[in-house]
């Protein structure tokens, strides 16, 4: 059975990589598994495989599968950038910290600023929300958001007419 699982039939010969994605390129998905990936259609190990594409920037989560006989099939989703942190990383809509080119997630327009503590990322994800539904009816948008040490927030907003307003929350 070894040697039969061994042939060079199951080799892989093609990885599928199925998603709409907007920053992740083939380029950087080839880059990152050249090299990486060991095995055929039985010996590969595709949790190892998943933990390797989750590492592309801008990759939020990976799945992988094999389909009969040679081949792989990837399925990909991409962060959704909220904002950029105080570190330079970036913010997802989901609260999770990650390293990608903020100049590539600008493309509608400038992302509003995040800083604070990392241990708040996740709420100010949350609260940036919150806060939008509040202050979209007033035409103003959020520029950014600021979290002390002590947890106290404020929201630097601009409106329609391009003033700047800070608005301090407190805790």
């Amino acid at each position: 059975l070894y040697s039969i699982a061994q042939r060079p039939y199951f080799s892989l010969r093609a990885i599928e990589v199925r998603s709409e994605l907007q920053h992740v390129t083939s380029a950087s998905v080839r880059a990152a598994i050249a090299g990486r990936l060991r095995g055929n259609y039985f010996t590969m190990r595709l949790e190892e495989t998943r933990r390797v594409l989750e590492n592309v920037p801008w990759v939020a989560q990976a799945s992988v599968r094999r389909i009969w006989p040679d081949r792989l099939h990837v399925t990909l989703v991409e962060h959704r950038a909220l904002g950029v942190w105080n570190d330079g990383r970036l913010l997802s809509d989901s609260g999770e910290l990650f390293v990608a080119n903020p100049a590539e997630a600008e493309i509608h327009g400038p992302l509003p600023a995040f800083e604070g503590p990392v241990s708040v990322a996740r709420d100010a994800a949350r609260r940036y929300y919150e806060f939008a539904a509040m202050l979209a009816p007033l035409g103003m948008r959020i520029a950014a958001i600021d979290v002390s040490d002590r947890r106290s927030w404020a929201v630097d907003v601009t409106g329609v007419d391009g003033a700047a307003t800070r608005l301090e929350l407190g805790r």
